[in-house]
């Protein structure tokens, strides 16, 4: 919105440093393939590279160990990292942490004023823990908090209320509450316009949500689980579904 980054230009040319398992992948990965999961390395990954405001520049140093599996915006996989190396794009642009800009660009706008990245806030008002259950027992999940370096890939905690406050966000075309413009309706229009087909596990992709057709209904989504908290997918209320690719259409 502020003219600084497009979703196509490759990220060396915003990170002239940064590196993959695959010279070629990062020769020419974009933010749009980072928000669509189409990068091909493996994005399962959270190391703890401490608390400090470096924790998301040491990690992106890191992604370069993870292999390439597949061809660059090819094949749609869920990619943690894509989104660590999204949120480093972020902090490059703009001088500031992830967790700064987050909190000036989005949660105070949208009044979202219990949503919070660290522990420490959390702890300050009444909050869930997760619980992992086995047929013996049910006991409490630890360690609660994911790593900081990997707070853009998701250790964001918060309310129902201000996820409401979100929804109504994106749902308003990009207003928040008071009336105040956040994106353009192109950007919102665009984020919730299939960028990528999947098949099998959802219906296809857009930027950072997940779109499926729910009995004919255009479904804007994102689910998400951490440990001893999990949400099910609509997919998933009577039964769990493997994820198969059946579909593929290249990003551009």
């Amino acid at each position: 919105e502020d003219g600084k980054l497009e979703l196509d230009t490759p990220i060396q040319e915003i990170m002239p440093d940064f590196q993959l398992n695959d010279a070629t992948t990062a020769s020419k990965v974009t933010t749009r393939h980072l928000l669509t999961h189409v990068g091909g390395w493996i994005g399962d990954y959270f190391d703890d590279f401490g608390d400090g405001d470096d924790a998301l520049e040491q990690y992106v140093d890191a992604v370069k160990a993870m292999p390439q599996v597949t061809p660059l915006g090819k094949y749609w996989s869920y990619n943690n990292a894509a989104f660590g190396i999204a949120g480093r794009v972020i902090e490059v642009l703009t001088g500031q942490t992830f967790e700064d800009f987050a909190q000036e660009r989005i949660f105070t706008p949208l009044g979202m004023d219990k949503t919070f990245f660290f522990a420490r806030d959390v702890m300050l008002h009444r909050f869930v823990v997760g619980h992992n259950v086995s047929p013996d027992k049910v006991e409490v999940a630890s360690p609660w908090p994911i790593a900081r370096a990997s707070n853009s890939a998701g250790r964001i905690s918060s309310t129902i209320n201000d996820m409401l406050k979100y929804a109504q966000f994106h749902l308003s075309g990009g207003l928040a509450a008071d009336g105040t413009r956040l994106l353009s309706e192109p950007s919102i229009q665009q984020m919730q316009e299939s960028q990528i087909e999947v098949g099998g596990f959802l219906d296809a992709m857009g930027i950072s949500w997940m779109l499926d057709d729910v009995d004919g209904a255009k479904m804007v989504h994102h689910g998400g689980a951490t440990n001893g908290l999990r949400r099910a997918r609509p997919h998933e209320l009577t039964r769990l579904v493997p994820v198969t690719v059946t579909s593929v259409t290249p990003a551009s």
